[in-house]
């Protein structure tokens, strides 16, 4: 009996012992674990003994985990701000998503990363912070090997002049001969398309507005929104196509969350577009009118210098014929030199007669007559609620008021004229709501040439105007402000009055 109780016993006396050396081989890996993580992890190796090798590969990376932890310290800043400066953006959502899910006490982090390829790192700890911590030092080390992070975890540095064929990274300078590039990462086997509107975006932050500004300056029309349009669709996530109409019809694409992030993303590739067509400056702004033109304007000088043919019938020929030969040429051209001689002599005198009369003549004004006939010279609007500037009164003016807001115009452009409509409106506007420090003043670059080309004798706050309009906000004391928004009457009411508000 007492042989048949003993050998019934053993087996459980076994399975007990094998039980102990399972948990101490938990221990042995979880080392920075609690008591009832630990046992939950015992009860666990027991109920789900087909998981036991899933787990066990776990306990493995979990010690590989605290090694890569010395390694990364702070790996979920070093993998945010990695990502942020090699493609400039804030919003890392949709490249950097973390899951979590529990087995037996054990939080699973499984973190995805959709740059500069897609790819999963998983953690595995008691607490789901240290298991993103772990996914996320597991990216930083996967990172570091692509050559996106620096030997030292430097995280990379946005180049100033980067172009369109990739995004790289900067970690180094030239001394330390260590230059990264994300090109490296080009084995990966399932990369996104997100580079080129982030870095749209990055090149052109304001990029609907500066759309509005090509197609005003290039078309000089006010109706942009025939030549430009928007057609958002789409539920949770908004698809854009934005349909351009100037310099040829192009079509844009981009998806968003949001329709206005959309409409933003899709201008920004337009604006790329732009750019590689040579539409923009080298600082990304509307070129002139006539340099949109370029063709047009070609064609017109060459038609100016293009001689004229002109068809001589044969009996005129043959009279002018006869005529030359009863008064040759050079007795006839000797014969025109003398009178145009005598002629010129005869006008020089009358000339100086002249002067002499004026000169007795101006003498006699009274100063007071004069200043006012010089005066009557910079009338010419028929509204007192603007101001006109000259090159005499530019210091004067702007220093008698705190905010001058100037346009600088030309009457044979379109669109100046257009907008100084608009411009003598947000002025009677001002008026009329009884601002009293702001003075609304105009620039006729047509007749006033050395103020707007900015000449150093006449000392203004400001670079020469090369594109009409153009309005400045005057400071005493200040650099000029450009105004860089639509030509409308109620965005510029609105710039102005913010403009008012001194900045804290």
């Amino acid at each position: 009996r007492w042989y048949r109780e003993f050998k019934m016993a053993l087996p459980g006396v076994l399975l007990v012992r094998l039980r102990a050396l399972c948990n101490l081989s938990k221990c042995g890996h979880t080392g920075g674990k609690t008591t009832s993580s630990r046992t939950r992890d015992m009860r666990w190796y027991r109920t789900k003994a087909q998981n036991f090798h899933e787990h066990n590969s776990s306990l493995f990376q979990n010690k590989q985990d605290g090694n890569l932890l010395k390694e990364f310290p702070d790996p979920k800043n070093l993998l945010n701000g990695t990502i942020s400066r090699s493609l400039g953006v804030n919003d890392l959502s949709q490249f950097i998503q973390y899951s979590c899910t529990e087995h037996a006490g054990v939080k699973k982090a499984t973190l995805t990363l959709q740059w500069p390829c897609k790819f999963e790192e998983n953690g595995y700890a008691s607490k789901k912070v240290d298991a993103e911590r772990f996914a996320a030092a597991a990216a930083c080390f996967r990172l570091k090997e692509m050559g996106l992070i620096g030997p030292n975890n430097q995280i990379p540095k946005r180049r100033a002049g980067r172009g369109r064929g990739g995004l790289h990274s900067h970690l180094y300078d030239e001394e330390n001969g260590w230059i990264d590039d994300v090109s490296r990462a080009s084995h990966c086997s399932s990369p996104i398309d997100v580079s080129g509107v982030a870095e749209a975006l990055s090149l052109f932050p304001q990029p609907k507005s500066l759309l509005t500004r090509v197609i005003q300056v290039a078309t000089s029309s006010s109706r942009v929104r025939e030549l430009l349009h928007f057609k958002t669709v789409g539920g949770k996530l908004k698809k854009c196509e934005l349909t351009l109409l100037w310099p040829e019809e192009m079509t844009f694409a981009a998806t968003a969350t949001s329709r206005a992030a959309a409409e933003k993303k899709a201008a920004a590739l337009a604006c790329v577009k732009l750019r590689e067509l040579q539409l923009l400056d080298k600082d990304n702004n509307p070129l002139t009118h006539a340099k949109y033109h370029r063709e047009k304007v070609k064609e017109a000088g060459e038609r100016e210098r293009r001689p004229l043919p002109l068809v001589i019938p044969e009996y005129l020929e043959q009279r002018m014929k006869e005529y030359l030969t009863q008064y040759p040429v050079a007795t006839e051209v000797q014969r025109l030199w003398e009178e145009e001689e005598a002629t010129g002599q005869q006008v020089n005198q009358q000339c100086e007669e002249e002067e002499e009369e004026e000169d007795s003549h101006f003498e006699r004004l009274d100063d007071e007559v004069a200043a006012t006939v010089f005066a009557n010279r910079a009338d010419f609007l028929d509204t007192d609620s603007v101001a006109r500037l000259t090159s005499e009164n530019f210091h004067t003016e702007v220093a008698q008021s705190s905010l001058t807001v100037a346009l600088f115009y030309l009457k044979w452009d379109a669109v100046s004229m257009a907008f100084l409509n608009s411009f003598v409106e947000v002025a009677e506007r001002l008026l009329e709501s009884e601002v009293d420090d702001v003075q609304m003043s105009v620039v006729d670059c047509g007749e006033w040439t050395d103020l707007c080309a900015a000449q150093v004798w006449t000392d203004v706050p400001f670079q020469p105007i090369t594109a009409f309009p153009s309005v400045l906000l005057f400071r005493p004391q200040q650099p000029a402000q450009l105004y860089r928004g639509m030509l409308g009457s109620e965005a510029l009411h609105r710039f102005i009055m913010i403009s008012r508000t001194k900045s804290p």
